[in-house]
């Protein structure tokens, strides 16, 4: 899974950190490291930030069905009150007619308001007394939704955006590897697969160097934010 290739990178990302630090280097390497552990930290921290954001729209899109399902209900309870006391008013259809969370949300508010117009109306009052706190909870728990998505997509933008970087002092630092320990070593190999668009370092140029090997490769990818479903319309 693409969640998975980053995991990967992050891996790659530690093990630099941990060759780029490691005492006694040659002067070619050593010349190329410093560059290496600024990147791969920044990444590393992304990538966190993303796992967090994760964990948080989750949690988040959890809790908006868990309130748009009884918000269904009562809306439908709501709608045929007013449909048997005040047939003039204007309803929107029912719960299950919706396609998405937001209609159904826009719908509640309008039967909310018309329940506020009759008010002075004892069946509008003790209808309205049962709806309002179940529209102002969906309301929120929606609202929180939306914005811990838009956070989430803000942090995987942002590890995307940390990977390229880290991908373009990753070529050099790989090449600096190669050529000092060889392309068979465990060095050079712990960091090999680090190729791609995303996550990953452009393509190195092909063919062998003196001990042998080529150059390998990996991918990359992001990771979209669950939907939920249940009997209010499916979160999109």
């Amino acid at each position: 899974m693409a969640n998975d290739r980053f995991d990967r990178t992050a891996r790659r990302a530690r093990r630099a950190i941990a060759l780029a630090g490691a005492p006694n280097q040659h002067p070619a390497l050593a010349a190329v490291s410093p560059r290496v552990k600024g990147p791969a930290e920044a990444f590393l921290a992304a990538h966190e930030r993303v796992r967090v954001a994760g964990s948080a729209a989750a949690k988040e899109n959890e809790e908006a069905l868990q309130a748009l399902q009884p918000l269904a209900r009562e809306y439908d309870a709501a709608r045929a009150a007013i449909m048997a006391n005040a047939s003039h008013e204007q309803v929107g259809p029912a719960a299950s007619q919706f396609a998405t969370p937001d209609d159904l949300l826009k719908a509640a508010e309008d039967v909310e308001d018309v329940l506020h117009a009759h008010t002075g109306e004892q069946w509008a009052a003790g209808v309205l007394g049962a709806y309002a706190p179940v529209v102002e909870k969906a309301t929120k728990e929606w609202a929180e939704r939306v914005t811990a998505q838009s956070d989430l997509q803000k942090a995987q933008t942002a590890r995307r955006d940390a990977a390229v970087a880290l991908g373009g002092v990753m070529v050099h630092f790989r090449r600096a590897i190669r050529a000092v320990n060889g392309s068979t070593s465990r060095e050079y190999h712990s960091i090999r697969g680090y190729r791609g668009k995303a996550d990953d370092e452009q393509p190195d140029e092909g063919g062998t160097v003196p001990g042998g090997g080529s150059t390998g490769g990996g991918a990359g990818g992001t990771t979209p934010a669950g939907a939920g479903g249940g009997t209010a319309p499916g979160i999109r």
